[in-house]
């Protein structure tokens, strides 16, 4: 473009904007100032009025569902997706995987109910190797013969309780604090719900949360939260659904740091949200109105029913927004005519990346061989050994002792003196620097027999 021909376009807008500040700057007649300020005071009681039916609405968000919960499950990093599912439970919950991920299932309310072909066809899902979520206060019948012997509780009365995680790097400071209260925030006595682990048929099992009874000077835990090993899959039992609750997520405390940990066990995962089962617990989602009252006509939030105004229309009723705007405008106007111009030579295309993690460990491994270091090398072999374990069988790698060897052995089908002999090598390799040949070359026969031979 000439830059005569610029210098004229410049001059034409610059004219332009001069007459429309002339023309916006006229003062208005005292009628007209009159009528704006009746028109102002008549928003601004409008807006008040707006501001006190506000407050005497109820919150939209039912507080006792589990609107919340299950909105951060489906944010979660650890979901690869997420689907509503209904009874019956052989027809609608798959239990092949459609990815390399395993199915969850999972059911958040006061009441399972499941009939008897349900119960049948949870187990199996989770023998197959998939997950179960189970937090309900009444798991049903033809579920609870299948997994207790007698009664699935082991109440305990008392005005309040202390629960926390026995894992150390789980654990919570100060203890999570419950107690029952009236509404006038007087406090009473009830029974807390804890899972009869002497009643429990599968002996495979391990405590993920649990709670001491204020008044016991014994400190007895009672477990809140079980993870059952069933065939290949995992059963997670959770006895205290309020623990879940919109108005417990929302609160101050501790409630959203113990949802988060116990998600934390969860695996990666398809989940199926089992949706309205059981007594009352379409109050354990938010209702469908209760959301579009939130959220408000045209998708705004918080107006219930009225449409809000538009951020283009808030700047332009505002005489200092409005010119702003026109200034922004105008000089991204004289940008795009004099630098949009390219002035650089373009940017040649980047090279592919090559993938050279291969050659990469081969230069780190005659590295470490060439020093002599092979404690280095079976140190690396240590970590890709238990990440392998913790993948495969979903199991912790903390401390291998003999009862970690023999679950090991079990759900990978190797012989558990090989298991024993790698894990004496790692011992051995961590206080010994001076490492033979023939000791590296044993070791690594010994894991090839074991990621050829295991299940």
């Amino acid at each position: 473009m000439n830059k005569w021909v610029k210098y004229g376009i410049s001059a034409s807008i610059l004219a332009g904007f001069v007459y429309l500040l002339y023309w916006t700057s006229i003062p208005p007649s005292e009628a007209t100032v009159e009528d704006l300020q009746e028109n102002q005071q008549k928003k601004d009681e409008e807006q008040k009025a707006a501001a006190e039916e506000r407050k005497r609405r109820p919150i939209p968000i039912n507080p006792e569902g589990m609107y919340l919960i299950h909105h951060l499950f489906k944010g979660y990093d650890k979901t690869k997706k997420m689907k509503p599912m209904r009874s019956p439970i052989a027809s609608n919950l798959p239990k092949s995987s459609t990815n390399a991920f395993p199915n969850i299932y999972m059911l958040m309310g006061n009441g399972s109910y499941f009939s008897y072909d349900d119960a049948d066809e949870l187990m199996g899902f989770i023998e197959m190797g998939n997950v179960a979520f189970i937090c309900s206060e009444d798991i049903g019948y033809s579920l609870r013969s299948l997994l207790f012997w007698g009664d699935e509780f082991a109440d305990q009365y008392s005005e309040c309780m202390d629960v926390n995680f026995p894992h150390d790097s789980l654990e919570l400071f100060p203890d999570y604090h419950w107690f029952y209260s009236h509404e006038n925030g007087d406090t009473y006595a009830d029974y807390w719900h804890f899972w009869n682990l002497e009643g429990l048929k599968y002996r495979d099992y391990s405590v993920i949360s649990a709670a001491k009874v204020c008044g016991d000077t014994v400190g007895l835990l009672h477990p809140v939260c079980l993870r059952v090993n069933i065939g290949k899959g995992q059963l997670f039992l959770h006895s205290e659904t309020l623990m879940f609750t919109n108005r417990i997520l929302m609160d101050e405390n501790q409630g959203l740091n113990y949802a988060e940990r116990i998600m934390s066990h969860l695996p990666r995962g398809n989940i199926y949200w089992h949706e309205l089962n059981g007594k009352n617990s379409h109050r354990y989602l938010a209702k469908k109105g209760a959301e579009e009252s939130a959220q408000g006509e045209g998708g705004g939030s918080g107006s219930y029913g009225k449409r809000r105004a538009s951020p283009l229309q808030f700047i332009l009723n505002s005489t200092a927004l409005r010119w702003a705007l026109y200034l922004v405008l105008l000089g991204l106007l004289f940008y795009i005519i004099f630098q949009s111009k390219r002035r650089r030579k373009i940017i040649p295309a980047a090279e592919k990346r090559v993938n050279s993690s291969v050659e990469f460990a081969d230069t780190v491994s005659q590295l470490y061989y060439q020093e002599r270091r092979h404690d280095k090398i079976i140190k690396h072999q240590e970590v890709v050994f238990m990440d392998f374990i913790r993948n495969t069988y979903y199991m912790t790698t903390v401390k291998a002792d003999e009862q970690f060897v023999t679950g090991l052995s079990r759900k990978s089908g190797i012989d558990p003196e090989g298991i024993m002999q790698i894990f004496k090598a790692f011992d051995y390799a961590r206080g010994n620097k001076d490492i033979n040949d023939a000791f590296l070359i044993k070791l690594q026969k010994n894991l090839d027999e074991f990621y050829k031979n295991c299940n």
